[in-house]
């Protein structure tokens, strides 16, 4: 046979008795309820500013709004949880990289890698109009030996469409 617990609600602090142990918190339904829908005055974790939040949240970290629930955590860059190094590779098969101060990345500060090789080789930005081949059609490797330089776009689709499949040989080396 079981005996008995004294036990202490914690809502209104009455003695109630109950034959498990210490798993129940409150004497009645209607002090948990008064519990659950109660509200407590918290200070925002990010900007001290005071607010009221759900008395059975009072253990959980919780923000005064949306904006400062965001400012938690820095979600750009090499702060962002998500960070493999600045390096991956997009649906078409070219691999990006991180770098927000090229003048041509976009808008997340992205830029092809080949583009970023073969301005390496050549010692200055290349233009919008400028284009860059791989010469054996894998576009993610990304060797000089692979990459061939075309001066606009047009140049690039004339190799292309000729049919006669030049070799070409690189001229960024």
């Amino acid at each position: 046979m079981t005996k008995l617990i004294n036990l202490t609600c914690e809502q209104c602090d009455k003695t109630f008795q109950d034959y498990r142990s210490n798993k129940r918190r409150f004497c009645s339904r209607k002090c948990w309820y008064k519990f659950k829908y109660s509200k407590v005055l918290k200070t925002c974790s990010i900007c001290d500013k005071e607010f009221l939040t759900p008395n059975h949240l009072k253990n959980r970290k919780s923000y005064c709004s949306t904006k400062c629930y965001y400012k938690r955590k820095p979600f750009r860059g090499k702060e962002h949880w998500h960070w493999r190094g600045g390096k991956f590779k997009i649906s078409s098969g070219y691999i990006m990289i991180h770098s927000p101060e090229h003048p041509f990345c976009n808008n997340l500060g992205y830029v092809r890698e080949h583009r970023l090789i073969a301005e390496k080789c050549l010692g200055r930005y290349l233009t919008q109009k400028e284009c860059i081949h791989h010469i054996n059609g894998v576009k993610d490797d990304n060797r000089p030996e692979n990459l061939y330089y075309f001066k606009t776009h047009s140049l690039h689709k004339i190799h292309h469409g000729s049919g006669k499949n030049q070799i070409l040989i690189s001229n960024l080396v």
